[in-house]
This record gives structure tokens, sequence and C-alpha cells, in this order.
């Protein structure tokens, strides 16, 4: 076996290895649910939000068939003029990686399951996330950077890029770098909490590269991994103003 068969087997190995997640799925709670009105979404104690600041919001609409959840694709999470989901009063993020490969009808029943607040401890919670100043693009920044730990004390770096192109970067906690396919479908939801907060969740699957034996021969890595995002945005009372004309 040659020296690159072995190293991409010791990342195999060393970074996916992790216990078959343990569901433990929180009580059902009733979600408020916004109403859109004009560029706002309109929670029901009246106070609002500008659309412009959710991420995954496909053409900056929000409609009754959003509800609970939808699908929405990659490239809507880039930052241009009409994005500003980077003000957020609180940004979260969490990844599952599941020991196996699942169908995929198995992952589509689990995704709602993990969009609604599961508590899984062999996860990886995200303990930094940032803008990435240190790689510019032409909006200002060209990637997120989300850094992870679990339980075992392992790190992981996430880059999700915010462009176009949709490829993401992660490294492992031995210093294994690869890119990251992201043209892959976002299950999304958005509700109104308590605290006068609209909150933005979405979940999507992170596809993982195969690899190489001595052989050449193709290797699928069976492991399949989840990769969850939390904004929550303080809403405000919105100055209504009826139209007039100065006649």
């Amino acid at each position: 076996m040659n020296r690159i068969f072995s190293y991409k087997a010791l990342f195999i190995l060393t970074f996916l290895y992790l216990q078959s997640i343990d569901l433990k799925v929180l009580p059902e709670k009733l979600k408020v649910f916004p109403e859109e009105k004009g560029k706002y979404l309109i929670c029901p104690n009246g106070n609002s939000l500008s659309k412009k600041y959710i991420p995954a919001l496909p053409y900056l609409e929000y409609t009754n068939e959003q509800k609970p959840n939808y699908w929405t694709r990659p490239y809507h999470w880039k930052i241009g003029s009409k994005r500003e989901f980077y003000k957020s009063e609180a940004f979260n993020s969490e990844i599952i990686i599941y020991d196996g490969i699942l169908s995929t009808e198995t992952k589509y029943s689990l995704m709602p399951i993990f969009l609604d607040k599961t508590n899984i401890t062999s996860s990886y919670k995200s303990k930094e996330i940032f803008l990435d100043k240190e790689e510019p693009s032409y909006f200002g920044y060209q990637y997120i950077t989300y850094i992870f730990k679990n339980a075992a004390g392992k790190n992981l770096t996430l880059k999700q890029r915010l462009d176009d192109t949709v490829k993401h970067k992660m490294k492992t906690d031995n210093g294994i770098e690869f890119t990251i396919d992201g043209q892959v479908g976002i299950l999304a939801t958005i509700y109104c909490d308590k605290n006068n907060s609209l909150v933005f969740r979405d979940i999507q699957e992170v596809p993982l590269p195969s690899i190489k034996n001595e052989y050449g021969e193709e290797i699928k890595t069976k492991k399949t991994i989840f990769w969850i995002r939390e904004l929550i945005f303080k809403t405000n009372v919105l100055d209504k103003k009826e139209p007039t004309f100065d006649l």
C-alpha cells in the first residue's frame, strides 16, 4: 500500500470515527410563523424584519407554501446587494456525523427532525463563526468560517463560500484539507419566538469526497454528514406611515 493511500485512510479513520447518532428529539413545540407584507416579515405581535436579512430565502419571497419547512438552493446564501444576513444577533451551527451511508428516503426523514432542535451529544458544536477577512472578494468577503469542536475535543473548520462557485473548504483535526461541493439542496424554516426575535434555521447534507486506493479505484466514504445553521434576528416595531400625495 502506498504512502498516499495510507495517509488518506488515516484521515478516514481518525476524523470520521464517531459513534452512531442518538436521536433525542425535543417535545414538539408550536412555532409561530411570520406573515409576508411587502418587503417585510411580520410576527403576530406586530414586530417586523426586512426579508433581505434572511439567507436562503428564494427570490426574497416568503409564502404559505414555505411553512413550516421549505427547500432552497445554496446559491441563495451568497452575499450580494440584496443580502444582509450577516447582521444577525446570534449565529450558531452544528455538524452531525452519522456512521454509515443513508438512503435518500432516510435522509429526508431525518432532516426535519434535526431541523427541530435535537440534542446529539456526539456532534460538533460551533465555537466561533466569522466573516473571513483573509480571503476578500468582490462583495467584500468570500467565506464564512466556522470553527467546531466535539465532546472528544476534536476541532473541525469549515469555510462556506459566499459567491456563485458554491465550493466550501473543510479542515480536520489532524490538518487534512479538502474541497466540498456545496450544490446540495437545503431544508430551511423561519419562525417567530417568544423573545420578539425571528429565527432562521437550515440543514444541508455535506457530501464527502471519495478516495482512491493503490489500484486507482474510487472508494466512497461510508459516512453521512449533516450541517445545521441557525441565525437569530431581533425584530422591530415598524414605523407605519400612510402614503399621501402633497397636492
